[in-house]
């Protein structure tokens, strides 16, 4: 675990998903899927990758067999070329900004009944949860 070990972050990514750039490679194994309308299904299959098989993601073999897990004729070549890393990058850069993002990991708290939001951005105390939690509670009411 990254906490209880205090391996570094950067040495962590790099061992637990092959780069620190991984969400790169899983945004742009997912493009090809929003053209054929199976968005969702990619999605489910790399979330299933990652958190249920331990399987690493940014590793280029295993992006060309999930994409051909889902029937992608092309995803070799696709993953092969720079088709799409641009508009990946600049997608990423914006919604950052937009959002505010800085770090990682980065939390966005709302009630379903409140258009009040929170935000936590990078490692945070129970204390600082705890304090979200109860101004959202307090924002709906």
């Amino acid at each position: 675990m990254y906490v209880a070990s205090r391996e570094e972050y950067l040495a962590y990514n790099k061992r637990r998903w092959g780069s620190d750039g991984w969400t790169q490679s899983l945004r742009r194994s997912g493009e090809p899927d929003e053209r054929t309308g199976r968005a969702a299904e990619a999605e489910e299959l790399l979330f299933e990758a990652i958190y249920e098989r331990g399987q690493n993601v940014a590793d280029a073999a295993t992006l060309q067999a999930l994409g051909e897990e889902l029937g992608l004729d092309r995803v070799k070549e696709y993953l092969s070329s720079s088709d799409g890393l641009e508009e990946v990058l600049e997608e990423d850069t914006g919604a950052k900004q937009e959002m505010g993002i800085h770090g990682v990991p980065y939390f966005l708290i709302q009630s379903s009944l409140s258009e009040v939001q929170h935000r936590l951005s990078g490692a945070q105390s129970v204390a600082a949860f705890t304090s979200v939690f109860e101004k959202t509670i307090a924002a709906k009411q």
